[in-house]
């Protein structure tokens, strides 16, 4: 991605966070910017290619950081807390009126955005699930995909903005606690004593 373009979309990307997408218009960019509004054209033909451009920024990063995980020194517990953190990290930046701006009004990119999302992170829970058997972390008897698929959903529940409403709690304390959850589910007894021992470690 062109240096200048990711300039741009790093600027765009702090507006839209801050104020929604479809508040911010193509002049309030451009002034941001301190460029003319013919300059900002020039990147992006209309607010639907800035909106993608931005979208694909967004998963950029999301496969960066993801990748940048990928340590052989963790074991799958450790592993997952990172991921965990990350996601958190996620929601709490992607607020709910940019999540409920894309889905309205940009539904096509938004289906990009949730596919890339889900498709990726199926496939990190999963190969977690297979890493923590083989280490003796998870149960031995589980199921790697339908265990991620049950994963997915649950983490796809927190972002629902209606399931969200009126409760005491937001999006990141709900995942927090889903984690927690989750790994209590699937974890063998070695598995149970070592999370324990970083809850602990980690109050």
């Amino acid at each position: 991605m062109e240096e200048k373009v990711k300039s741009i979309l790093k600027q765009v990307s702090e507006l839209y966070l801050k104020y929604g997408i479809k508040s911010v218009t193509m002049d309030d960019v451009a002034r941001e910017l301190g460029i003319s509004k013919k300059t900002l054209y020039e990147f992006f033909k209309d607010k639907n290619d800035l909106v993608k451009c931005f979208i694909e920024f967004h998963m950029h990063k999301i496969r960066v950081v993801f990748e940048g995980e990928k340590d052989d020194g963790q074991n799958a517990i450790d592993h997952l807390l990172n991921i965990s953190k990350i996601i958190t990290t996620f929601l709490t930046d992607f607020n709910q009126g940019v999540h409920y701006d894309l889905q309205k009004y940009y539904p096509i990119i938004f289906k990009s955005l949730f596919d890339y999302k889900r498709i990726y992170m199926f496939n990190s829970v999963k190969d977690n699930v297979i890493r923590g058997m083989k280490e003796g972390l998870y149960r031995a008897e589980l199921k790697p995909e339908l265990i991620a698929q049950i994963y997915v959903s649950r983490v796809e529940a927190s972002l629902d903005a209606d399931f969200l409403k009126d409760r005491d709690y937001t999006s990141t304390e709900l995942f927090t606690e889903m984690f927690t959850y989750h790994i209590r589910g699937i974890a063998s007894k070695k598995g149970i004593e070592y999370f324990e021992k970083q809850i602990f470690l980690n109050k």
